[in-house]
């Protein structure tokens, strides 16, 4: 079942494995990676400082409220204002799932699995994140228009600016966190120490995330209402008025302030520096009977790279000085070549491709695939996970 010559994969495959996801970007550098969505319902990618956009998917119903990636990064959630929450694969941007919140969505997060869209009203809708049913709902003691997550704890804000949490891995009952009250809150974002609140004044203000008093508020220059904010670094990248800026939270400088050419009121950065998928991986022509074409970039010229594929979800990690690797995927430890697509080497781009036969037994079900590099050690060289209905 897509299995190569055992002799060929086991040689290379016993010192292996690696993972990843097509994100068509490398790890934050100079250069900032980011999605961006708005009113007119299309989600563009490209780099902050380029200020370099094209064009990646849309939802053509309703203006985009907000944008979320699920922890695989496998999947973007785009909630707009009628309600509407679809799930698009990253891999290549096409539209995976249709959900309903029933209210407009004015806030998202993504957790185990799940979506949480938060309407202006204050009720919060659970959605099964690959089906899209509605698991629960529970009603917030406030308005929203911002959430932010921190590993179990959901934090709420809105109009009246107080800032609300509760666990997700609970009853989801609220209590109050703190309030700086210099205006209605309608982003929210949180580096390693504080939860940083954007209001309508063009202000960001900083709450200490052990004990919730306020410790920093700051005015972003030549910025009005904050309708998106998320951190990088030192700095926060926002959206204002349909324009995107960059604010360093040390010096208190606007670093860059751009018009991207489309009105932005929600932004995802796409891979945080300290991200381990630093390799890409696309899957095409993913369809039983036919020939599916396999892409691995990113790697480094003339070293090993593997592509492996699952049925399930799981964890299998490898270290032994060839292969220091991480999957996301189950993989049977003793018989790994069973569940390889394909092995080789980076060619002097850096791009590995191949293509395996889909047997036509495996439509309708969903694959999951990742890669990985050899002679990465102690580093991990991997993509994410990249998954797909057989077709």
């Amino acid at each position: 079942m897509m299995a190569f010559k055992r002799s060929t994969v086991a040689k290379i495959m016993t010192t292996t494995v690696a993972s990843s996801l097509l994100l068509t970007a490398s790890a934050l550098a100079a250069d900032t990676e980011i999605l961006i969505g708005g009113p007119a319902g299309e989600v563009w990618q490209g780099t902050l400082e380029q200020n370099d956009f094209t064009y990646f998917t849309c939802t053509c119903n309703g203006p985009i409220q907000d944008l979320a990636l699920n922890d695989s990064r496998e999947f973007l959630y785009v909630g707009d204002e009628w309600g509407q929450v679809i799930r698009f694969r990253m891999s290549d941007g096409q539209p995976d799932q249709f959900m309903f919140a029933t209210d407009p969505v004015a806030a998202m997060v993504t957790y185990d699995n799940d979506v949480f869209a938060a309407g202006a009203n204050g009720t919060i809708r659970r959605l099964d994140g690959t089906s899209g049913i509605i698991e629960a709902s529970f009603v917030a003691p406030i308005e929203i228009d911002a959430m932010h997550r921190i590993d179990n704890t959901l934090y709420v804000s809105g109009p009246n600016a107080e800032v609300w949490q509760a666990d997700l891995s609970g009853d989801m009952s609220f209590s109050y966190f703190a309030c700086g009250c210099s205006g209605p809150v309608t982003s929210m974002t949180a580096n390693d120490t504080h939860l940083l609140v954007g209001d309508t004044f063009g202000m960001i203000s900083e709450y200490n995330l052990t004990n919730g008093v306020l410790e920093n508020i700051m005015l972003v220059p030549g910025v009005g209402q904050i309708d998106a904010l998320k951190v990088d670094g030192d700095d926060v990248v926002g959206a204002s008025g349909g324009d995107l800026f960059r604010f360093d939270t040390q010096t208190h400088n606007l670093e860059l302030q751009l018009d991207p050419s489309i009105e932005v009121n929600a932004l995802l950065l796409l891979q945080p520096a300290d991200s381990p998928f630093e390799l890409s991986l696309s899957v095409t022509n993913l369809i039983g009977g036919q020939r599916a074409m396999f892409e691995a970039k990113l790697g480094t010229p003339g070293e090993k790279v593997a592509i492996l594929w699952s049925k399930t979800r799981g964890s299998f990690e490898l270290n032994n000085g060839e292969w220091c690797v991480s999957f996301g995927i189950d993989l049977p430890a003793n018989d790994l070549s069973g569940h390889a697509v394909g092995v080789g080497v980076f060619d002097a781009r850096g791009v590995f491709e191949t293509s395996r036969v889909v047997p036509q037994f495996l439509s309708h079900h969903e694959l999951l695939f990742q890669a990985a590099e050899q002679n990465s050690c102690p580093d991990t060289r991997m993509s994410d996970v990249v998954s797909g209905i057989v077709q």
